[in-house]
């Protein structure tokens, strides 16, 4: 398993593919579009720092991604199991 903290000058969707494909050794651009899996403009917007309640709805969103589940948690840290 891989875990990886989404980085100030990144985007919750950049971590994910960058997190995915050290998982997978592979180029990021070897990876299938996230756009197949989930919309990446709303996954940013689900953990933007300015959009975050003190109650959140959920603490975690899990997707599968090319051959890994994906799972990125309140705090954006990201979870990547290889799972071919």
């Amino acid at each position: 398993m891989i875990k990886r903290e989404v980085r100030s000058a990144e985007s919750v969707s950049e971590a994910v593919v960058l997190a995915v494909s050290i998982a997978e050794d592979c180029h990021p651009r070897a990876l299938p579009s996230l756009y197949g899996v989930v919309n990446p403009e709303s996954l940013n917007d689900l953990f933007r720092q300015d959009s975050k309640r003190e109650t959140p709805e959920t603490d975690s969103i899990s997707f599968r991604f090319s051959e890994s589940l994906v799972t990125v948690d309140a705090d954006e840290c990201i979870k990547v199991e290889y799972a071919p």
